[in-house]
């Protein structure tokens, strides 16, 4: 309605003023960026937070770590929150706004471009996931389902409703197996679907830039089983920018990559969202984004 798209507007409005805030606070190199100048923050009938939060709005933002900040809302009514969403892209600021409109998220100096990952080289997270999951070793570790992340600060969601073994290795009771996913691309987006327990193989062994790499000795036929296969061999899927200095669009060195890896394709640890991933073609030279249903070999560092 006309009175909840204004409403809407009110709130945008606020979270702007409060995000050019946050963000010069941090340009300027705060360590605890506040909002405490802003008195009134009762918004469009809803009410601000005063602090800056990490991208998942779970904890504080830390000038270490976090690449985006979160506002915080209280009080949002459903049918205002889904003109909010409606209106993301005329307020090309904001990176993402939650299911509920409890929180705004922003890159810290307001860009439009999805930041590097956050995590220690190739990791999903710091100290924190959104969705109910946990950040245990850098990963996020979902207590029900699987792992489904929509970027590289923490935040996703712990997919259910997978059918077969399992969803994570430790459901895999048997020496020497893992928890495989199969993946299938649904309503244009890549989706977990079955999780089975399959034999573990060794994989490869090689060298790049002076560090140790594990590729698969075959396909992996899913983002998340390549991500099960490093997990299971104790290691992590590497990173496109700090391990192999790739980035959309290209490598660095692509002689070196064919010598250490040859010719294939290769699965990384970076999520564009939680349709797609990154991956690596040292066959056909190519860097950027890919369905998480595709059947690529895993890469780990």
């Amino acid at each position: 309605t006309a009175s909840a798209k204004n409403m809407a507007n009110q709130i945008l409005n606020g979270a702007s003023v409060r995000a050019i805030e946050a963000s010069t606070q941090i340009q300027r190199g705060s360590a605890a960026p506040t909002l405490g100048e802003f008195t009134d923050n009762e918004v469009g009938g809803a009410r601000f937070g005063t602090e800056v939060k990490n991208a998942a709005g779970t904890g504080d933002w830390n000038k270490d770590t976090d690449k985006r900040f979160s506002l915080t809302l209280e009080n949002v009514p459903a049918e205002v929150c889904a003109q909010m969403k409606a209106m993301i892209g005329e307020n090309g600021i904001i990176r993402k706004i939650d299911d509920g409109c409890t929180t705004i998220t922003y890159n810290n100096d307001l860009s439009l471009n999805d930041p590097a990952p956050s995590g220690p080289k190739g990791d999903e997270c710091t100290d924190s996931c959104s969705g109910g999951a946990t950040c245990v070793n850098g990963y996020c570790q979902c207590a029900e389902g699987i792992w489904q992340p929509s970027d590289n600060s923490g935040n996703g969601e712990c997919e259910t409703g997978l059918t077969g073994d399992c969803t994570t290795n430790a459901d895999c009771k048997e020496k020497g197996k893992y928890c495989e996913i199969i993946g299938t691309w649904e309503n244009s987006c890549s989706v977990p679907t079955t999780g089975t327990c399959t034999a573990l193989n060794n994989g490869y062994s090689t060298i790049y830039k002076e560090k140790t790499f594990l590729y698969s000795s075959d396909h992996m036929i899913s983002w998340w089983a390549a991500r099960n296969w490093c997990l299971a061999h104790g290691k992590s899927l590497a990173s496109p920018l700090s391990d192999l200095s790739c980035a959309t669009g290209g490598c660095d060195d692509w002689d070196a990559l064919t010598k250490a890896f040859g010719y294939s394709y290769y699965w990384t640890s970076y999520s564009y969202d939680s349709c797609t991933v990154f991956s690596v073609s040292t066959d056909h030279q190519l860097a950027g984004r890919s369905s998480s249903s595709n059947d690529n070999y895993a890469l780990c560092r």
